[in-house]
């Protein structure tokens, strides 16, 4: 993790798209990140989803799954466009 989640932030989990070779997502102390290039960049996914601890990530099914700390589960319908961004 190089560039764009602060240093400050504590992160809980990274996960590999299961069908795009480096296209990840971080779970963190604050929310959702996404990086296009094997983690040397990030960007926040957040969304709709508040500030809240995010302790696990799975992706299945063409949907991000967040399990958080206080408000349950966070899905993210559909990371298609997330895919073709990361070609």
């Amino acid at each position: 993790i190089v560039k764009g989640i602060p240093a400050t932030e504590f992160v809980r989990v990274v996960r590999e798209d299961p069908t795009r070779r480096g296209l990840l997502y971080a779970g963190t102390e604050r929310g959702v990140w996404v990086s296009f290039d094997d983690g040397a960049s990030w960007q926040s996914l957040r969304l709709n989803l508040p500030i809240v601890p995010v302790h696990d990530l799975v992706v299945k099914e063409g949907d991000i799954v967040a399990a958080t700390h206080g408000r349950s589960f966070w899905i993210l319908d559909d990371v298609s466009p997330l895919r073709q961004l990361a070609r």
